[in-house]
Formats: C-alpha cells, sequence, structure tokens
C-alpha cells in the first residue's frame, strides 16, 4: 500500500466542474499523464473516488490503460460506501470505475470526521507528482493543491490550460457567427 513516490502520480480537483469542460479536462489530464508516463516512468496513479474532477481523472487513466498495459488506477476512498448519498447516475459510473481499478484503498470503514482530508493526505504522502484543476482559493482541492507543495510534489496545475483553450475555442465559435 505504500508506493514508490517516483513512479506515482495522484489527482486532485473541484466536485463542481460544468460539464462543457468535462472532455477538455479528460484531453489535458491524457496529455499531461502520458508526458508523465514517458518522460518519468509514472505508472501509478491515484484518485480520490469523488465526483467532478476525479471522476474524469480514473476514467481517462482507465482508458489510458488499454495503450499502457503497465499503468495502474488506484482509487483511494475516504470510507466505504462513500457514494450513498450520490444519484444512481453518479453510482453507476463510480461502480464502472471501480471495476476497472487496479487497487482500491479505504482510509476508514465508516465516514467519520476528517476522513476525506486524510484520504487527501494518502494520496499526496504516496505521490511524488500531482495532477490538479484548482479554480478557488478554498476547500478540499485548494488544502490538498497547499499539502502537495508543502510536501514538494512535481504540480501539474491544468485549470489554466482547460481554461484558456476553452476561451480560445469560444471565442472562435463567435467569431463564425
Amino acid at each position: 500500500m505504500i508506493y514508490n513516490k517516483n513512479s506515482t502520480c495522484c489527482f486532485t480537483g473541484h466536485r463542481d466542474i460544468p460539464p462543457k469542460y468535462h472532455g477538455k479536462i479528460s484531453s489535458v489530464i491524457s496529455v499531461q499523464a502520458e508526458r508523465l508516463y514517458s518522460d518519468y516512468s509514472v505508472c501509478n496513479f491515484i484518485t480520490g473516488g469523488a465526483v467532478g474532477f476525479d471522476m474524469i481523472a480514473a476514467e481517462t487513466v482507465a482508458g489510458m490503460k488499454y495503450f499502457f498495459r503497465d499503468i495502474r488506477l488506484i482509487l483511494a476512498l475516504p470510507c466505504e460506501n462513500h457514494y450513498a448519498k450520490w444519484s444512481e447516475t453518479e453510482k453507476q459510473k463510480f461502480f464502472r470505475i471501480a471495476e476497472s481499478a487496479d487497487e482500491t484503498v479505504y482510509i476508514s470503514r465508516a465516514y467519520e470526521k476528517g476522513c476525506m482530508l486524510a484520504r487527501d493526505r494518502f494520496m499526496v504522502d504516496n505521490s511524488g507528482y500531482c495532477i490538479s484543476y484548482c479554480v478557488r482559493q478554498s476547500g478540499g482541492t485548494f488544502y490538498t493543491l497547499s499539502y502537495a507543495r508543502k510536501k514538494g510534489l512535481f504540480l501539474t496545475e491544468i485549470s489554466g490550460l482547460v481554461q484558456t483553450s476553452a476561451n480560445r475555442a469560444g471565442s472562435k465559435g463567435q467569431e463564425d457567427k
């Protein structure tokens, strides 16, 4: 359960991501994760199993496993049944992701105060790299990104890449009208 930090990358990002950004985020994650894989031999990718960015990252890594057989998807979950209050659609998406995971780590058996932050610290403490999508300076994603900085992880912040390309696409669309 302890990973070689030199070959491990974690993800952190917001839960509430507008659907119009999902495809672009997946594309940027894919490019960045492939770069880490080819340039630094990163083959373990840890995601926290939440809705939003975590699911996008997990689906992207699961898709990469088809082309890169030694890539591993690791789910670090705050507790068992952490998805209990999710919609049926979100649950089904999570179950598909869980089936493609190579390993699942539970931080706690049941929900308890602090298990989400403990999950975030686990991911950072077991990684040398972090790909993040952070557009607010508050909340769990900001905390995790700050913790990753403090721990000296090699950070790839993709929010600027996603927003810039989305704005270019929006501008192009305006010109076409």
